[in-house]
């Protein structure tokens, strides 16, 4: 992964909305993104990944799913 040992910081927070828009275009090409926010919290080593979308056949009824990636483990 190009995102696994780059330090945080604006730059690699643009770089992963972006990554996470073109593979979801080429995935589930039947969904909207409405919306992600890529949230980074260098000092929990953590990025927060919130999704916004709705499908195709609903465009007006929206969904969201949040995904935490790294931390430091003592939130477990």
């Amino acid at each position: 992964n190009k995102f696994l040992l780059e330090p945080m910081g604006l730059e690699v927070g643009l770089e992963l909305k972006e990554d996470i828009e073109k593979q979801l275009k080429i995935w589930y090409p039947f969904l909207i993104i409405k919306k992600i926010d890529v949230l980074q919290e260098p000092n929990n080593n953590l990025i927060k990944i919130n999704l916004v979308f709705s499908y195709e056949r609903t465009p007006n009824l929206e969904e969201s799913v949040q995904i935490d990636v790294g931390g430091t483990g003592s939130d477990y």
